[in-house]
C-alpha cells in the first residue's frame, strides 16, 4: 500500500473493494482466484476433494498485506471464506506459480495467470466444483483538476491488454 499523494506515485492498482474515497477509480478488469497444483503434486499428494482437506496439503501463497490471506468461493449455492494456509509464503504471484509448476504445493493464482498453463497441462485446477467470487481490479490516482494525458493512456493501455471494459 502506497499513499498516493505523499509517495508521488501517479498510479496504484488494486484488487478488490477500495475505501479511499478521495481517489478516483477506475475498474479495469476482474480476475478469478482458482486452486491450482503441477499434474506431479497430484500423483504425489492426491487430489483434495474439499476445502477443508486441502488446508493440509503444502500450499504457496502470495499475501500482500491483508490481500491474500482470505479468498471467496461459491459452494452449493453458498459464499464461504476460505482462510489461506501459511505454509511457504511469497509477495510475488511469479514467485508463487514457479513453485507450483515445480511441484512444491498447490497454490491460488489469479485465473489469467495459469490460463496458458491449464491449457498445456503445466497445472491442474484443484476443487473445480468451488466457484471463485470475482475479483474488481482497479486503477486509482489522486483527483485532479486535469487528469494528466500520461494516466489516461496508461489506463486505457491496461484496460486494452486485460481486454475489460472501464
Amino acid at each position: 500500500m502506497v499513499d498516493l499523494i505523499e509517495e508521488h506515485y501517479d498510479v496504484a492498482i488494486r484488487v478488490g473493494p477500495l475505501s479511499d474515497s478521495s481517489m478516483i477509480a477506475q475498474k479495469i478488469f476482474t480476475q478469478k482466484i482458482i486452486f491450482v497444483a503441477s499434474p506431479g503434486f497430484c500423483r504425489r499428494i492426491g487430489m483434495p476433494k474439499s476445502v477443508d482437506e486441502i488446508t493440509s496439503y503444502p500450499s504457496v501463497t502470495q499475501v500482500s498485506g491483508e490481500w491474500g490471506r482470505t479468498h471467496q468461493f461459491r459452494y452449493l449455492g453458498e459464499i464461504i471464506d476460505f482462510e489461506v494456509p501459511q505454509h511457504f509464503r511469497m509477495n510475488s504471484a511469479r514467485a508463487v506459480k514457479n513453485a507450483c509448476l515445480t511441484g512444491y504445493g498447490y497454490s491460488l493464482l489469479p485465473d489469467f495467470m495459469v490460463a496458458d498453463d491449464l491449457a498445456e497441462n503445466r497445472l491442474v485446477q484443484l476443487l473445480p466444483n468451488y466457484e471463485p467470487v470475482e475479483q474488481s481490479i482497479y486503477a486509482f490516482y489522486a483527483q485532479r483538476r486535469h487528469t494528466p494525458q500520461k494516466i489516461r493512456v496508461f489506463i486505457d493501455y491496461l484496460a486494452e491488454v486485460f481486454g475489460s471494459e472501464h
